[in-house]
C-alpha cells in the first residue's frame, strides 16, 4: 500500500509542477531572468 501511495503522490506531484509551470509560463516569459532559477526549483520539487 505505501508504494501505490508513493507512487501517487509522485504522479500529483508532478502533475502539481506541470500546473504551476503553466500558469507561471506567462511571468517568467516576461522576466528571462527567473527562468533558470525557475527551472532549478521546478527540477528539484518534479523530478
Amino acid at each position: 500500500m505505501r508504494i501505490l501511495i508513493l507512487a501517487s503522490r509522485t504522479a500529483q506531484n508532478r502533475a502539481a509542477g506541470f500546473n504551476i509551470r503553466t500558469r507561471f509560463g506567462f511571468c517568467i516569459l516576461q522576466n528571462p531572468n527567473l527562468l533558470f532559477k525557475f527551472k532549478l526549483n521546478s527540477g528539484v520539487v518534479v523530478w
